[in-house]
């Protein structure tokens, strides 16, 4: 691609949006940078710094009638939740399939018109390997996440006659803000107090062992915009990812139910 090429980003506060500015500006992209709270971009070096928090129809609609056309919209804005579904009120599960979902589609769905018209257009989705193989305490962000890669896949289809790309990124862990910010709910019964123990022990190992930098997320997504000519990828980041999704593909349901409880009980 062009320097000229222009690219929309949400969600650049912290973590992986952020990275993904630099680097995109830093391989001479006009980058787009956009926060719920856009004092928090003043130090990025981009083209265009604005507010939006992609679950405002108001927010979305002004930011696209205020800014001219863009060739790329990287869909980075998350929020994750970590337990039992028993444990998480249902407000919690809409707000994270408000921003994780529907934030995404809202922006795509802004643009759509222009990327049609002026054809060639490149979506960028980042999702997660719990969009595909899922385990215990992940189902409210999983979900979101197996929502929005069916929900890329058709629109690949729907776009591909425009020349357009639909990509999917999937970081595994990673060693963000994000992580630690993330709403975490439980209950002292069980199963779900071992299950919790046991996933912590989980967590804890991939975090030591395989996590992967936002930096890191942010060269790979930099790397297939610049690659990729494919009308519908995904692209995996980190041995953590590569290896889930590969146990996953590999496995019939009760072979991958087998090794996840045994990576459960043996805490790594």
């Amino acid at each position: 691609m062009s320097a000229k090429t222009r690219v929309l980003i949400t969600g650049c506060a912290t973590g992986i949006g952020r990275a993904a500015a630099i680097e995109l500006t830093r391989r001479g992209y006009e980058v787009v940078a956009t926060a719920r709270n856009p004092a928090v971009l003043a130090d990025l070096a981009v083209a265009e710094r604005h507010r939006l928090d992609v679950t405002s129809d108001e927010q979305v609609a002004d930011l696209v009638n205020r800014t001219a056309p863009v060739d790329v919209l990287i869909n980075n804005a998350g929020v994750g939740v970590h337990g039992p579904l028993e444990a998480i009120p249902l407000t919690e599960i809409e707000r994270v399939f408000a921003t994780n979902l529907f934030g995404a589609l809202r922006v795509t769905k802004a643009l759509l018109p222009g990327f049609r018209e002026r054809g060639g257009a490149t979506i960028v989705n980042i999702s997660s390997p719990a969009g595909r193989a899922t385990r215990p305490l992940t189902g409210t962000y999983g979900g979101s996440k197996a929502a929005l890669e069916l929900m890329s896949e058709s629109l690949s289809f729907e776009l591909e006659p425009t020349g357009a790309r639909v990509i999917l990124v999937e970081p595994g862990a990673v060693s963000s803000a994000f992580g630690a910010s993330r709403g975490r709910y439980t209950l002292d019964v069980e199963p779900y107090r071992t299950i919790v123990a046991q996933w912590a022990g989980v967590l804890a190992n991939s975090r030591r062992n395989s996590a992967s930098t936002p930096e890191e997320v942010a060269a790979v997504v930099a790397d297939v915009l610049e690659t990729e000519k494919r009308p519908f990828s995904r692209h995996p980041v980190g041995a953590e990812a590569a290896a889930l999704l590969r146990q996953r593909a590999e496995c019939d349901d009760d072979a991958y139910r087998e090794r996840v409880w045994g990576k459960l009980r043996g805490g790594s």
